[in-house]
């Protein structure tokens, strides 16, 4: 279980080499989704992830964990690019396109 506070990594995918990724920030707990939250939910509270960019991810958008454990846990050669959260929900009507490594409970371990 992740404590409220950890500072964390959210990634849209790896793959091919390449991390998508919506940026690092900080673990904020479970919350009620707005309606503008894109992913998968089933109406119960949902990890929000409060980024360095002043945005906000959640866990249903994004694959997300510790940020030494999720860069641990991709090979180091691989490319990041940042995917502006906002950007992402308009161009795919809200639903993030994920692809893990590794997750257990929605974040990474």
């Amino acid at each position: 279980m992740t404590a409220v506070g950890t500072r964390v990594t959210a990634i849209m995918e790896a793959k091919d080499g390449v991390v998508r990724s919506f940026g690092d920030g900080v673990y904020a707990g479970d919350f009620d989704l707005p309606p503008d939250a894109g992913g998968f939910n089933f109406g119960q509270k949902n990890p929000r992830i409060d980024l360095d960019s002043g945005k906000t991810v959640w866990g249903c958008e994004s694959w997300w964990g510790p940020c030494e454990v999720v860069r641990r846990g991709l090979p180091a050669d691989w490319k990041w690019e940042i995917v502006d959260i906002d950007v992402h929900r308009k161009a795919n009507s809200g639903y993030a396109s994920r692809r893990p490594l590794s997750r257990q409970g929605g974040a990474w371990k």
